[in-house]
């Protein structure tokens, strides 16, 4: 089990903080252009309350896209 000092390093200590959710849109919306897409997007993180940018992991992309089908039918 991890510790939670562990788990705050992980969460935000080596990544870009931004201020706003607008400034973090625009900022994953940039990594999209810049590695041809990709899943990149904002979040606001549970350590710092500030807002991050990340992808998403395969077992979230995958639940996203059965949302999205169940959505759809």
């Amino acid at each position: 089990m991890a510790s939670k000092r562990h788990q705050r390093r992980r969460s935000c200590e080596s990544k870009v903080a931004y201020a706003t959710k607008d400034e973090a849109t625009r900022a994953a919306a940039g990594l999209r252009k810049s590695f041809f897409g990709g899943s990149w997007s904002a979040y606001r993180c549970e350590w710092c309350g500030r807002y991050h940018v990340g992808r998403q992991n395969a077992r979230q992309r995958q639940a996203m896209a059965a949302r999205r089908a169940q959505a759809a039918e």
